[in-house]
């Protein structure tokens, strides 16, 4: 008895599987995928385009002929991207600067007058704690259509320095898409 419904099992299942329906078999194509900064005008001189880590849209390195460094990240986030307090103390913590409370972190900010109503500027001296080397981080902060964008140099204190220009430059040159 067993033998005869697992039979009758199998050549229903072949049968439902063979029929299948009007509907067009399984699509496949190639989705656009959203990669703003490669949108811009032109790289600085110098970058050079690498791989995004996690939650990055773009990733560059700049490095000087002494082979002193700094790395150049984009990304976005939603809303205030968690607010500006909460950002500026996760990038102290990451060149091994303590958390400030949130009315003091955000006094680290300055507005970003060469940039849109609403962008700033936060500028950190600390540690590179994967180096141990003094490391410098700038962020250009900008908030656009719902989502804030997240402009991040962080490396050798003065490669770094060097690049707030070349980054503010890139960030008004680049087409930014909610």
């Amino acid at each position: 008895m067993q033998f005869k419904i697992s039979i009758f099992c199998l050549l229903n299942g072949a049968l439902f599987a063979l029929s299948g329906c009007d509907r067009p078999g399984v699509v496949a194509y190639i989705a656009p995928v959203d990669r703003p900064a490669a949108e811009a005008a032109g790289l600085p001189e110098g970058w050079l385009r690498q791989k995004p880590g996690p939650m990055q849209l773009e990733r560059y390195v700049m490095q000087r002929e002494d082979g002193e460094w700094t790395e150049i990240t984009v990304s976005k986030l939603a809303g205030d991207g968690g607010g500006l307090a909460a950002n500026i103390n996760r990038w102290r913590g990451q060149i091994g600067l303590p958390p400030l409370v949130d009315a003091d972190a955000v006094r680290e900010a300055e507005p970003a007058t060469e940039m849109t109503e609403g962008a700033w500027w936060v500028d950190l001296a600390g540690t590179d704690e994967r180096t141990q080397q003094p490391a410098r981080t700038l962020v250009l902060i900008l908030p656009y259509s719902g989502e804030t964008w997240f402009y991040k140099i962080t490396g050798h204190p003065e490669v770094s320095l060097s690049q707030r220009e070349p980054t503010a430059t890139f960030a008004r040159t680049t087409r930014l898409t909610p």
